[in-house]
């Protein structure tokens, strides 16, 4: 199974090369607007449930992260918190409040337009300030913005000082989940220049009378009004977005579908029913294209959606839009659900897109492109002929398919679909091609994993699918450069289901080591695929395996911590008579003995001791 056929997908990796430029949330705008991107569910100094983060990752690419190294300010990781999907838990513990703070970016400020989305479920409104975002050092010095709960659990809003705070009209409860966007344009007559929207509807329109925010010297502050205020914001945050300009219409609409359909929150304009139970939940990356009299969003990249993207080519209205989400967290290569496609060797992707259309007049043409890498396989080879390629259709989840077009054209890894007017309109649409052979979609591995476990390493892979596989090889390192190999197992062949692969490493490294895997073919060819790391505490033990164990069948010791140093291994049957004595000589910190004790004794329950002179380790031994 050469790289062509079988390609590494244990963690999707997000390209950051592609023929569109929109990569932010719903595909809207890139990293030179789009300059906060907080998303819980990525960039989190941990992801384990009810555990304290110390750092939180911008994934708008401008680097705009925020951390808090005060242990009893942290906030926690919550794992499913709405919708399945995780938040940071903001506590409501006076003076000892939850914050995370950002350094001072002119990224952030020095702007005559912002709009900003907040995803929050607020625990301990009550009137007093709680702030969910904000810039300054104190009320109303080098204050850029802020947004926070407060008197009568209204949203109040500053932007550039206090002097024109203004508050929404909703009042807000505790324990509901919320879509708030706050926009500001300078260049608006002074009383039309502030307006705040309450999941997607309009909320209120208020004056503003600066014409732009200038670059002040303040840090970025989530959860508290500024660095030194001990009123806490008490309750969930799952998603922060900030554009420093004015986003139009048909952009803020988009944003917000894309954060409805993730977090399962009731909107008004309502553009996406892909995330409708009745159509299959399809909640994921929801991204869109589309025109509104205020502007359009006009493309999105394959790397905000996972692997499809989409350009307006003609007949976009006032009104229309394309919006497309999938559900599918890990992609897949599909041989056997293909009724319809056509083709001599077929496949097609697991990640399949519920496209919502809204063509109000002129029938509207796309163009349209999957890349194999932001699709979810990183080591793809370069796209084949493109006539294989096909956009393929049908209106439910399941049934037979229909073949919508060809490919126009095939550029490195990305396959493109010219001048599309999509004419079976919503459903359910991916790619798919008639000879996998010579035109591949590649072949994936699932998953590759090298956990610590107790003395050693557990390592773990699952395929899908495989051609003409021999056999694979694990190798370590503790360099990352200079690998050894660890094991070999053999492969599967050729298979269309999925297998699960098992070895354990009993001598693994002290510290941070690194594994990768190699994969190789019948005819000799092979492909290595990316490496994974362990961080690897060493600690003393003797262990002994297997258990039970076969009569004339080899023993193994392994000694951890004990290097340079005698090691007595005595076995014993259960009455106490001693079978086998040996000293052990260790010369590394960890080391792999066998011992052919079981030649000598009859099938039973013995006793072996591994003692050094500080230390003695007992374990009971079957013998079949």
């Amino acid at each position: 199974m050469s790289k062509g056929y079988f390609s590494f997908l244990y963690f999707i990796i997000l390209s950051t090369h592609s023929i569109y430029s929109q990569t932010g949330p719903g595909g809207v705008d890139n990293s030179t607007n789009n300059v906060l991107w907080l998303r819980a569910d990525a960039g989190t100094s941990t992801t384990t449930n009810s555990v304290a983060i110390s750092s939180w990752a911008d994934q708008s690419g401008n680097n705009n992260n925020v951390s808090q190294s005060t242990a009893n300010l942290q906030p926690l990781y919550m794992s499913s918190i709405i919708n399945g999907f995780p938040c940071i838990w903001f506590d409501n513990v006076s003076n000892t409040n939850d914050k995370m703070l950002g350094k001072n970016s002119t990224t952030l400020d020095g702007t005559t337009g912002y709009t900003f989305f907040t995803v929050t479920r607020p625990q301990s409104l009550d009137g007093n300030a709680r702030a969910i975002i904000s810039k300054r050092t104190t009320v109303s010095v080098q204050e850029s913005f802020m947004h926070f709960f407060y008197s009568s659990n209204k949203v109040f809003v500053d932007i550039e000082t206090t002097d024109d705070r203004y508050n929404t009209t909703t009042t807000f409860s505790n324990n509901t989940n919320y879509i708030i966007d706050q926009l500001y344009d300078g260049s608006l007559a002074k009383a039309s220049r502030c307006k705040s929207y309450v999941n997607c509807n309009l909320d209120i329109t208020s004056a503003e009378t600066n014409t732009i925010v200038p670059n002040n010297i303040s840090p970025l502050i989530i959860g508290s009004t500024d660095s030194a205020d001990g009123r806490p914001f008490g309750g969930y945050m799952a998603e922060l977005i900030i554009y420093r300009r004015a986003l139009n219409n048909a952009e803020r609409y988009i944003v917000d579908n894309y954060l409805s359909a993730k977090y399962n929150i009731t909107i008004f304009n309502d553009l996406y029913a892909g995330d409708n139970s009745s159509n299959g939940d399809y909640d994921y990356n929801v991204v869109g294209v589309g025109t509104d009299a205020t502007g359009s969003n006009n493309s999105f990249s394959t790397s905000v959606s996972l692997g499809l993207g989409i350009t307006q080519n003609t007949g976009f209205d006032n009104g229309d839009y394309i919006l497309a989400g999938h559900k599918t967290t890990v992609n897949y290569l599909d041989s056997s659900d293909i009724s319809g496609i056509s083709g001599t060797s077929i496949a097609r992707w697991g990640r399949v897109w519920y496209f919502d259309i809204r063509d109000a007049a002129t029938a509207m043409k796309v163009n349209m492109s999957f890349d194999l890498v932001n699709g979810g396989f990183p080591l793809a080879p370069n796209a084949g002929t493109a006539s294989d390629y096909q956009l393929i259709y049908r209106s439910g989840q399941t049934g037979t398919w229909t073949v919508v077009t060809t490919a126009s054209s095939t550029s490195g890894t990305t396959i493109t679909f010219n001048g599309i007017n999509l004419p079976n309109g919503s459903g359910y649409y991916t790619i798919a091609t008639g000879k996998k052979t010579v035109s591949p979609l590649p072949i994936e591995l699932l998953g590759f994993t090298a956990i610590a476990n107790g003395n050693k390493v557990d390592i773990n892979w699952q395929t899908i699918t495989e051609t003409n596989n021999d056999y694979f090889t694990i190798e370590k390192s503790e360099d990352g450069k200079n690998f050894t190999q660890l094991a070999t197992t053999k492969g599967a062949g050729n298979s269309t289901t999925e297998k699960q692969y098992y070895e354990s490493d009993y001598t693994p490294y002290s510290g941070t080591s690194y594994y990768r895997l190699k994969q190789t073919d019948f005819n000799g060819k092979f492909v290595y695929f990316p490496m994974t790391t362990v961080n690897f505490n060493l600690q003393k033990n003797i262990r002994f395996f297997p258990n039970p164990i076969i009569a004339n069948q080899q023993l193994n010791v392994q000694i951890d911590g004990y290097k340079n140093q005698e090691v007595l291994v005595v076995l014993r049957d259960m009455t106490g008579k001693e079978f086998y004595t040996k000293t052990i000589i260790t010369q590394e910190n960890s080391q792999l003995y066998t011992i052919d004790a079981t030649q000598q004794i009859p099938p039973g329950i013995y006793l072996i001791v591994g003692s050094s002179n500080e230390s003695m380790y007992s374990q009971k031994i079957i013998v079949k």
